[in-house]
């Protein structure tokens, strides 16, 4: 049963975890995609649910939130992080991401792919603090010529995923609500720039009924995910079996027995789950969105996190642009 280890950053492996950070269930859209093509790799999903939503929040303390949770995988020991959260993402200036300590991928990077063969108008829907980063209409232009990008800010939409606290056809009608006024607008392309937009996506095609080309970028960047991990050496040795214990951390890659479906479980008995909030909640939204309830260790965020000459210079950037 091989299924402890940690490393710290200087000494990760092939054997080392991939860190999947999400400000909350958004990016287990991903997880769920990237499980199925490295099913040999072992993962660490890390959530702020303490903080969401990241979307509603100033581009400042999502980019202080955002260094603090890639400091926090560095830490635990991964030689990889995915950051599922597009706002994150958006909120951090591309120079930081260059010159951080491990390759932090982001799921906008493969985005221009996949619009090439669609059309000429396109929407993307996103948190406000994504829409007005710009970073979607940026990322598509450079790399698609003659086309128009529309923004659309649907702030309520991730915070609808996370509490499941409204009805199905009421959850549509807010769909509508922020829809509506571009439907006429000629769009023949909706890319979902939210992660947590995936298990909104039969309300969202409700609708559109059909009209639009829907993109969901949660498949694309799993395989540009596994591309870049074999490309790049990061692939896990599957014939080396090694257990390593450092800096008293213990990863214990198992879920618990209560789920659903025995084969859930297995596709997930690699992955390792964290939370900043209650994680008892989050372990129900795991069941309710992906079909198991796995072990969620709650983890507190210290200040020895805040590394503050990354932070001061975040805020340098940020003043310049």
């Amino acid at each position: 049963m091989e299924q402890f280890y940690n490393v710290s950053s200087s000494n990760t492996t092939n054997l080392s975890p991939i860190a999947i950070f999400d400000s909350g269930v958004g990016g287990l859209s991903l997880l769920k995609e990237i499980v199925e093509l490295l099913p040999d790799e072992r993962f660490l999903y890390i959530a702020d649910t303490a903080r969401l939503p990241y979307g509603s929040r100033s581009r400042e303390e999502v980019a202080a939130f955002t260094c603090q949770m890639l400091y926090l995988a560095v830490d635990m020991g991964a030689k990889l992080i995915l950051n599922a959260c597009n706002t994150s993402t958006a909120s951090l200036p591309k120079e930081i991401y260059d010159n951080f300590p491990l390759p932090v991928l982001n799921i906008i990077s493969p985005i221009a792919d996949i619009v090439k063969t669609f059309g000429k108008v396109i929407a993307v829907i996103a948190t406000p603090l994504t829409i007005a980063s710009g970073i979607y209409q940026n990322t598509l232009r450079e790399h698609v010529s003659g086309i128009d990008v529309i923004g659309i800010p649907c702030e309520m939409l991730a915070s609808i995923v996370e509490d499941e606290v409204i009805p199905i056809y009421d959850t549509q009608k807010f769909i509508l609500f922020y829809l509506e006024p571009f439907l006429g607008a000629e769009i023949d392309t909706l890319i979902y720039g939210c992660s947590h937009y995936t298990f909104l996506d039969k309300e969202i095609k409700n609708v559109v009924q059909g009209k639009i080309n829907i993109v969901d970028p949660a498949r694309q960047f799993a395989i540009y995910v596994q591309r870049y991990v074999n490309e790049n050496g990061f692939s896990y040795n599957n014939d080396v079996i090694r257990v390593i214990h450092e800096n008293n951390h213990t990863y214990q890659f198992l879920v618990s027995q209560n789920t659903i479906k025995k084969d859930v479980q297995k596709q997930y008995l690699n992955t390792c789950f964290f939370s900043t909030g209650n994680p008892t909640t989050f372990a129900s939204n795991v069941l309710r969105l992906i079909g198991f309830r796995p072990n969620v260790e709650q983890i507190f965020l210290g200040e020895w996190y805040f590394k503050n000459w990354m932070w001061w210079k975040i805020l340098k950037i940020l003043k310049g642009k």
